[in-house]
């Protein structure tokens, strides 16, 4: 056990800065996607599962909000659960393959995990503490890697690739991670079992069967479509040049790891490792080419690098083989040496961390709405107290906002559901038009942004004064059935009630 109290104390560093960015980020600011999860995560708690993906589109999951709920039942405040639990996986994500390597006396590679989560750019730490489905796929992977490293168990190889082809279907940008753990480390494996592999992964395509099915039947809920598999050729050469941005500015240390990893593949004569790296280099550079990569901007809530998340862990992997043979003594100085620099990386990213949250906050478009935590739950209070007043239980918002794409689904679940909402306009949500064809007398706040033509002003409006510091919408208190009353403008847009 004293052998690796400096690698236990580097860990301890690296929780220090993610903590940093969990406290100092992920709990300040919030988009409409976080607040999404939140609603999932409060509708999960409460018993209520209305889709297998992300509210309102057929990809990706609500695996934040499942893997919160349990938090939730325990009175964790859902704005603190949600941004919590991403963080433990992205924090897993690096020490769980650096545990497991430990474990299997693959020193070299367990600190080759944990320098590398030092050492990626601090926009990549931000944007892997950010509850949007961005890791949850790269999670499930590392999950069954971990597994696979550390367990004796004939079913392990079935676990690794139900977790592969699982992680795939949750979120493609999972694949960079599967492919080097199949190349290096399963396929040079001497017990390689084709049957629980090829079992392990078939069953992982069962939940994209369900998936294909269930939004077939319910056509409505999917409302963001987007091609997952579609290529972009003509934008490849483009791509190419602006490396540096889908590597966040780290070109540098990925190209180093690459070198590294050629030199010692050859000077151990490694030949099919080394064909490995070049087979998974040109895997790398055609997926340049699919649409999704090319889906972003700039700021770190819709960077164009989500989709090569996962490239930090693998090239970790790759270098961790590599040098698994390497002569590297673990000595006192050594390891002094190893905790010096993980000290010194832990300063550098704590400075760099608060650098890139100044700087985002400075650039104009996210992308996506994003607001301070703490002032959508004062807005909140404010719509609360005023529903309490009144005895409103639906919230509708009639027109699009700035305030609506996160109240929509900020206020329910801040409520924990006893204040429901409902955007005509952009609701991800297709099960609550649904839910409303049931409801009848329903007490309502009807919020219309400049739309008088659809909406006049009652005599029994609540009291603008209560609310004009609240948005820029009209208010008024009317008891309707909402999907009678709204049935031409549904049918105008998008639901054809």
């Amino acid at each position: 056990m004293r052998k690796h109290i400096p690698f236990l104390l580097a860990c301890i560093f690296f929780l220090l800065l993610k903590g940093k960015v969990f406290f100092d980020f992920a709990l300040i600011y919030a988009d409409h996607d976080q607040c999404t999860l939140w609603n999932a995560a409060v509708e999960t708690s409460q018993g209520n599962f209305h889709e297998p993906c992300f509210y309102g589109q057929s990809y990706n999951s609500n695996l934040e909000a499942w893997l919160a709920a349990p938090l939730l039942l325990i009175h964790v405040p859902v704005e603190f659960a949600v941004p919590l639990i991403t963080s433990i996986m992205a924090c897993f994500i690096f020490l769980l393959p650096a545990i497991g390597n430990l474990r299997k006396g693959n020193t070299v590679a367990a600190w080759c995990f944990l320098l590398i989560g030092f050492l990626i750019a601090a926009d990549a730490q931000l944007i892997m503490s950010m509850p949007r489905g961005f890791i949850n796929g790269i999670f499930v992977v590392v999950m069954g890697y971990f597994f696979y490293l550390i367990s004796e168990n004939k079913w392990k190889q079935f676990v690794l690739f139900l977790a592969i082809s699982l992680g795939f279907w949750i979120n493609p940008n999972s694949v960079m991670l599967s492919v080097p753990i199949v190349l290096f480390d399963w396929w040079q494996s001497r017990e390689k079992n084709w049957i629980m592999a090829i079992g392990g992964g078939i069953v992982g395509i069962f939940y994209k069967v369900y998936t294909l099915w269930f939004y077939a039947s319910h056509p409505l809920y999917d409302y963001h479509k987007k091609k997952i598999f579609a290529f972009e050729w003509a934008e490849w050469t483009e791509r190419l040049q602006r490396l540096d941005h889908y590597f966040f500015n780290k070109t540098w240390l990925f190209a180093a790891m690459i070198v590294i990893s050629f030199f010692f593949f050859l000077r151990d004569k490694k030949y099919r490792m080394t064909i490995g790296l070049i087979i998974y280099l040109l895997f790398f550079f055609i997926t340049l080419a699919t649409e999704r990569v090319g889906d972003g901007m700039q700021s770190i809530y819709y960077h164009q690098g989500r989709m090569y998340l996962a490239l930090p862990v693998a090239f970790a992997l790759i270098a961790g083989v590599s040098l698994e043979k390497a002569n590297i003594h673990f000595h006192f100085a050594t390891n002094m040496g190893l905790n010096l620099l993980c000290l010194a990386l832990l300063f550098l990213g704590l400075r760099n961390v608060d650098q890139r949250i100044a700087a985002e906050f400075n650039f104009g478009d996210h992308g996506v709405v994003v607001e301070k935590v703490e002032r959508i739950k004062a807005r909140f209070n404010r719509i609360n107290e005023a529903c309490a007043k009144q005895n409103i239980d639906l919230v509708v918002y009639a027109e699009n906002c700035k305030v609506c794409w996160i109240d929509t689904y900020a206020i329910p679940a801040l409520s924990y559901g006893k204040i429901e909402t409902i955007n005509l306009r952009e609701d991800r949500r297709g099960w609550r038009f649904e839910e409303e064809m049931y409801h009848s007398d329903r007490n309502c706040l009807v919020m219309s942004c400049s739309d008088s033509e659809h909406f006049m002003i009652q005599d029994n409006m609540l009291d603008a004064s209560e609310f004009d510091q609240l948005t820029s919408c009209y208010y008024m208190h009317t008891n309707t059935n909402i999907p009678d009353h709204f049935r031409p403008m549904l049918k105008q847009l998008r639901y054809g009630y």
